[in-house]
Order: C-alpha cells, then structure tokens, then sequence
C-alpha cells in the first residue's frame, strides 16, 4: 500500500525515476537469485507439491492409475526425482513454502548410470514399485530417451519437469521458475529441451518460446507426447 502510494506521489514530480524503479523489480522477478535451491533436507516438501501438482497428469494415470494408492507411487517416484534433479542437476523453489518447483539437468547428466540411480535411490524405488509400474516406466523411458537423443545432440539442459501446486497455479509461480532459468540459458547461449504429455502444457511452453520437435502416441501405451526444444534468445 504504502509502496503504490510512494510510486504516484513520485511519478508526479520525476516521471523518468519511476520508469527506473518500476523496470528493475521486473527484472528481479525472474532471476535465479530469487528463487530457492533445493537441497537434501527440502527433499520431503518438495516431493508433496510434486504429487499435488501431477496427481491428474495423463503419465502419472497411466503408470500409477489406481486412485487408492497413486499418491503412494508418486511420493516414491518423485522423491528419485528431486533428490537425482538435487544430485546431479539444479532444483528450484519458490519459496520454502513450495509453491512451485523446477528440476533441471544438464546434457552431461541425463544418462542415468547404475551408480547414479543407487546414490539417488533408484534401488529402493524399484523395490517398492514392483514389476508392473518399472515394465512401464522402462518402455517410456526407452522410447522418449530416443526421440531426445535424436532431435538434440547439442550442449543443453532438460528440465524434468516443472510443476506447481494446483491452490497456486495461475499466479506466476511457474513462470517465475521457467524465465528465471531461462534468462540465464539465453546468456549463456544453451538450448533447453523438455517432455510433455499433457496439450494444456504445450501451449504454455510455446510462450516460454519451446518449438515441438516431436509429437507421437508412444507405441503400445495410447499415450501422446511433445518434445520440445528451446534454443537461445540472442
């Protein structure tokens, strides 16, 4: 209140600074400084905004259908995730109140070695998922590794993914993690890429300036994919 206040009183005696105060609060909004890196002990909070935000997502129901356990699944299969994303990547929040949530990996890391999925619980994952749920997320994970493989052979990072909790969609949570990161990917001249399964998603990734590369049902699944890739704002 006291800041609009502040802003009018001034715009009447010097119209230039106000143009200088208003611009750098935008700019602000969309670095990295502001958001919140993830660590080991955030894991936990993370994880539930993960699980709220894709509990109605087309993948999420077709590995983990049932609705009596689903969120059961997701919370095993998001806390490999994050704490991979924590690991061997970059993951954002927010704020510590887990708004949203944005887990990015460089090209280098992607590959998921034995050793890496051990450090970020791959083994303890598999255990609980059963025979079933891993059979699915193997054929997926085989066929989209593929299409990422062939569309961008180039330096980049993934972002796998993003999500925000269903009470704080549309208030700029997601679009604060994504132009935060990408701000920072256009200065350093390096492509991002990215899977969906959901049309909703894809339209909103085409503001952040993501072309699709590839659109398919994967085989056998009856399940629609985008990939999509960003390159460089010069």
């Amino acid at each position: 209140m006291y800041l609009i206040k502040y802003i009018i009183i001034y715009d009447k005696i010097n119209s230039k600074s106000l143009i200088s105060l208003i611009i750098p609060n935008k700019i602000m909004k969309n670095k990295l400084e502001n958001l919140v890196r993830v660590r080991k002990k955030h894991i936990p909070l993370a994880v539930e905004t993960f699980v709220k935000a894709f509990y109605e997502d087309p993948l999420a129901i077709y590995m983990f259908g049932d609705e009596s356990c689903r969120s059961f699944y997701l919370r095993d299969y998001f806390n490999f995730r994050i704490k991979y994303g924590v690991l061997f990547g970059e993951v954002y929040t927010t704020s510590l109140n887990f708004e949203g949530l944005a887990v990015w990996i460089s090209n280098e890391n992607i590959k998921m070695t034995n050793w890496k999925m051990l450090r970020a619980g791959g083994m303890k994952l598999f255990s609980k998922m059963g025979k079933g749920i891993i059979s699915k997320m193997m054929e997926i994970e085989k066929y989209t590794s593929e299409i990422h493989h062939h569309y961008v052979n180039i330096p980049h990072w993934h972002l796998t993914p993003i999500g925000v909790a269903p009470e704080h969609q549309g208030k700029g949570y997601g679009s604060t993690l994504m132009r935060s990161m990408l701000n920072r990917f256009d200065k350093d001249k390096i492509a991002c890429f990215l899977e969906t399964q959901s049309k909703k998603n894809v339209e909103i990734y085409k503001r952040f300036g993501f072309e699709i590369v590839e659109e398919v049902f994967i085989p056998e699944v009856n399940l629609q994919h985008w990939a999509m890739i960003r390159y460089p704002i010069k």
